[in-house]
C-alpha cells in the first residue's frame, strides 16, 4: 500500500512541475498567436503480449498544444484483451485524459488516467459479465516531427495503480498526431 501511494505522490508532484512550467511559457506567447498551431487529431496504439495474456488498444485522440512542450489530449479508447490460461477475453469502450511534456529535444514524460467500462467474454461457459477499470499510467518515450504538420512518438507506459504483478504491466504505446 506504501508503494502504491510514493508511486501516486511522485506522479502528482511530475503533474504539478509541468502543469507550473506550462502556464510560465503560456504567459510569454501573444494573445493573437495562442490558437496557431495549437489544435491536433491523431490516434494512439498501445499492446502488450505475453505467454498467456495480452492487450492491443486503439485510441482516436482531440489534442490541444498549451506550450511548445506541454500537449494535453483526450482520447476514446477501444481495447481488446485476452487471457488464454482461464479462456476468457475482454472488449471496452473508454476515454483516457493524458498529458505529454518534452524534457530534452525530443524525448518526453507522460502521463494518463483512463476510465475503461469493459465486458468480459468467458469462452469456455459463453457468459459474459461488466466490470470497470480506472488506471493511471506514467511513461516516456520519443517524439519526432516528420513534416510541418505530422507528429509521431512512441514509449513506454506502466499503470501505477495495477501494481507489478498485473497481467497488462507495462505496455509499449505510439501514436500519430496531425497539427489543424
Amino acid at each position: 500500500m506504501k508503494t502504491k501511494t510514493i508511486k501516486l505522490l511522485v506522479v502528482g508532484i511530475l503533474c504539478l512541475c509541468s502543469l507550473g512550467k506550462a502556464i510560465a511559457q503560456t504567459n510569454t506567447e501573444t494573445k493573437t498567436s495562442w490558437w496557431k498551431n495549437k489544435i491536433a487529431v491523431g490516434g494512439n496504439f498501445a499492446f502488450n503480449v505475453g505467454n498467456r495474456t495480452g492487450i492491443v488498444e486503439v485510441s482516436p485522440s482531440f489534442s490541444l498544444r498549451l506550450t511548445q512542450k506541454f500537449v494535453t489530449s483526450l482520447d476514446v479508447l477501444c481495447q481488446y484483451s485476452w487471457d488464454n490460461k482461464y479462456s476468457i477475453s475482454n472488449f471496452s469502450y473508454g476515454f483516457g485524459l493524458s498529458a505529454r511534456y518534452t524534457i530534452i529535444d525530443n524525448m518526453y514524460v507522460y502521463a494518463q488516467y483512463t476510465y475503461n467500462p469493459y465486458i468480459v467474454i468467458d469462452n469456455l461457459s459463453e457468459n459474459t459479465s461488466k466490470g470497470l477499470h480506472t488506471g493511471l499510467w506514467i511513461g516516456a518515450g520519443y517524439t519526432k516531427r516528420i513534416s510541418t504538420n505530422v507528429t509521431v512518438y512512441s514509449g513506454i507506459i506502466y499503470n501505477v495503480l495495477a501494481g507489478p504483478n498485473a497481467d497488462d504491466n507495462p505496455r509499449i504505446s505510439g501514436g500519430i498526431s496531425y497539427q489543424l
